[in-house]
């Protein structure tokens, strides 16, 4: 049985957020929670909803709270919650600072409404979602960040079996089929990236990526 997943939406422009309100209702595994025309919005609904979204649908550049720092609130107090952007700017620096702090893709409001359902399933499925588009900022923007970038390779003492892990974990594979290609149970698999994140000091699987491009520990496929 196909899994049900929750969605709220969050755009202040009206007729763009009644538009993927009317095409999100189109697909028979999506059940749309609600809508808000920014964070301060979303965020007070959130609090007294008795189920939350599997997926909010984020936009970037919006009045009273914009989506980097609804971003930062919802993942604060809802760690589960999956957040992709949606926004019209392309500049790498929103990439890398919206996924290092816990959002989990970035889509461009041009993106074709089937790809968009791709990246919620494969939100929910494997944590992430990025497109070519996405990887290649990401990558691009935390290298060209030199004073950011903290050599720990050392210091972290992660095992070769670690790195192995954190590599698939960086390119989407998801527990069970990384437990498949090592050859190890998912518990392993679960053991070793919460080993991760904790030598990495990093909260969930977004930080993790963008902490293991910074300081150059793997590359994305």
């Amino acid at each position: 049985m196909q899994k049900i997943i929750k969605l709220m939406i969050t755009d202040d422009h009206q007729l763009f957020r009644q538009g993927l309100v009317a095409i999100m209702q189109d697909y028979e595994d999506i059940y749309l929670l609600g809508d808000a025309e920014n964070g301060q919005v979303l965020l007070d609904k959130l609090e007294v909803m008795d189920k939350h979204p599997d997926v909010i649908l984020m936009d970037l550049n919006m009045p009273v709270l914009d989506g980097i720092e609804t971003t930062k609130a919802v993942k604060k107090k809802y760690p589960n919650i999956k957040i992709i952007v949606l926004t019209m700017e392309e500049d790498e620096k929103y990439i890398v600072h919206l996924i290092e702090n816990g959002a989990s893709g970035y889509l461009l409001k041009n993106t074709d409404p089937d790809e968009m359902l791709e990246a919620i399933h494969t939100v929910v499925e494997k944590g992430l979602y990025f497109n070519q588009h996405t990887s290649q900022a990401l990558v691009s923007g935390i290298k060209s960040n030199k004073n950011s970038k903290v050599s720990l390779n050392n210091e972290l003492n992660l095992t070769a079996r670690e790195l192995e892990v954190l590599g698939m974990i960086c390119n989407e594979f998801t527990n069970a089929e990384i437990s498949k290609k090592l050859f190890i149970s998912v518990r392993t698999v679960e053991g070793h990236r919460s080993s991760l994140l904790a030598k990495t000091g990093t909260r969930n699987t977004a930080g993790l990526v963008a902490f293991a491009l910074r300081n150059e520990l793997i590359e994305l496929d």
